[in-house]
């Protein structure tokens, strides 16, 4: 009954994390489904990351995206590149963060 619990808290920090993500990509402004889009795609990644177990898999499909920015660049499809390089960059850094409290723990940086 514990990891239920568990696995349904993270699951109500992604689902209200939506919201925040929307706010933070557009103001909670619709002027396309891309906003929205990204915002449940880093929503899922920061459950994926929270779950500890995809952790990994996060960074390497957040390296996956930020290569297909390059790729699109070169093919000078800017929006295309756009899109794939701000979801890879955004998961990217919900990656990055994640990582700050096992750092503190382990003394590498001081707690302020």
């Amino acid at each position: 009954m514990k990891k239920l619990e568990v696995t349904f808290i993270k699951f109500l920090i992604s689902a209200v994390s939506i919201g925040a993500f929307w706010w933070l990509e557009s103001g909670m402004k619709l002027r396309n489904g891309d906003e929205l889009l990204k915002s449940v795609i880093f929503a899922t990644s920061l459950f994926f990351v929270l779950t500890q177990k995809y952790k990994k898999s996060v960074l390497w499909l957040a390296l996956l995206l930020l290569g297909m920015m390059v790729v699109y660049y070169l093919l000078r499809d800017i929006s295309s590149a756009s899109f794939f390089g701000s979801i890879g960059f955004g998961m990217l850094i919900i990656f990055v963060l994640s990582l700050t409290p096992d750092l503190v723990k382990k003394g590498f940086v001081e707690k302020l």
